[in-house]
């Protein structure tokens, strides 16, 4: 530990330096971020139909016997699938748009109150602090106890 203690002090500042940072982005993005997270998942499940689509077709077209195997009808089940999922996802979107746009404005607002309060940063170290604290506490108590030595009963009354 002591051999390392510079490379532990340099990995805690930088982790307290990318933290900020990382809170100063999503003071900016998160609006956006949480906007395009919502659009992304549609777009995979679309992406991931047509591209499943898309394979089935090119390995027909290099082998036509290849549309009576089952890897054809999986193929094919799995585009029918991520197509479904994906209008289930925006039937889902479109009904609760509304509660949609209230979470956004919640993470939103949560970005603001931690950019602006950066001690709350402060908190985990905090209570890794106070648990080394009870461990060197509980250290200490289990030393205290295995000096002791042996316990001898002298008299047991029933």
């Amino acid at each position: 530990m002591y051999e390392a203690r510079w490379v532990l002090l340099l990995a805690s500042g930088l982790c307290l330096v990318t933290t900020m940072i990382y809170i100063k982005f999503m003071d900016w993005c998160a609006y956006w971020l949480s906007w395009l997270s919502v659009v992304l998942v549609f777009a995979a499940l679309v992406g991931s139909g047509i591209w499943t689509l898309t394979l089935r077709a090119n390995a027909i077209e290099k082998d036509p016997s290849y549309e009576d195997e089952s890897g054809a009808t999986w193929l094919n089940f799995y585009a029918y699938s991520a197509f479904i999922a994906a209008g289930i996802y925006l039937l889902v979107m479109i009904c609760c748009f509304q509660s949609l746009r209230v979470a956004i404005a919640v993470i939103e607002t949560a970005a603001d109150y931690f950019a602006d309060t950066k001690r709350i940063i402060f908190v985990p170290m905090l209570y890794f602090f106070i648990g080394i604290l009870c461990f060197v506490g509980w250290v200490g108590a289990m030393i205290c106890v295995s000096s002791i030595g042996e316990i001898e009963v002298s008299n047991i009354e029933t």
